[in-house]
């Protein structure tokens, strides 16, 4: 669709002080980012097929969740949580000065009828 973009790295911080990592793929447009959330156990790799599908057309941000990829392990098991991973996904929002996004999941608690 479009021409092959590379990510930018993106380390920030989480409220616990923990290392945490993402990924920017940077876009020509201003339409509103896609936030990407992988599933429970997968990380930013998955939506490379999306950036390279999408090319450059659409900022994509993505990251790799506590404990996985290249963020750091939490000490305190009891922070592997939605409502804990929610609040570091805002973070690397707000670390991208990015007021509002789009988002797109896989495989978090999702059922059919």
């Amino acid at each position: 669709m479009g021409a092959p973009v590379s990510p930018r790295d993106i380390h920030f911080t989480s409220a616990d002080g923990l290392a945490l990592y993402g990924r920017d793929y940077p876009a020509a447009g201003n339409e509103t980012p896609l936030l990407c959330l992988a599933g429970l156990t997968r990380n930013v790799r998955d939506f490379e097929p999306l950036a390279r599908w999408l090319g450059g057309t659409r900022r994509i941000v993505t990251m790799d969740y506590r404990g996985r990829g290249r963020s750091a392990y939490a000490p305190d098991p009891s922070t592997y949580r939605p409502d804990v991973e929610l609040a570091d996904a805002m973070r690397l929002l707000d670390a991208l000065e990015i007021e509002r996004a789009n988002v797109i999941g896989t495989s978090r608690g999702a059922s059919s009828p």
